[in-house]
């Protein structure tokens, strides 16, 4: 996992719950293109944000709307 994936899933960890609750997941889908505009790999982000459900989703949405299908994801799977 590289430095910038783990700094911001810290960062995320912290600053999730000062978000309201209705605007998390769109802060996690912003988070997540974040990290993909800075070069950040998938398997890094899926790595650190295993446990996060917010994070999975927006992954799970990102990689349905890109037609990534080199990538096998299941949302219910907690070790993908």
């Amino acid at each position: 996992m590289t430095d910038t994936v783990h700094a911001a899933h810290d960062i995320w960890q912290e600053m999730r719950h000062y978000i309201n609750t209705t605007d998390q997941q769109e802060a996690a889908e912003t988070l997540l293109e974040v990290l993909i505009d800075c070069d950040c790999e998938l398997d890094d982000i899926r790595e650190a944000f295993a446990g996060d459900s917010l994070m999975r989703r927006a992954l799970a949405d990102y990689l349905e709307n890109s037609g990534d299908e080199d990538v096998d994801y299941d949302e219910d799977d907690e070790n993908y």
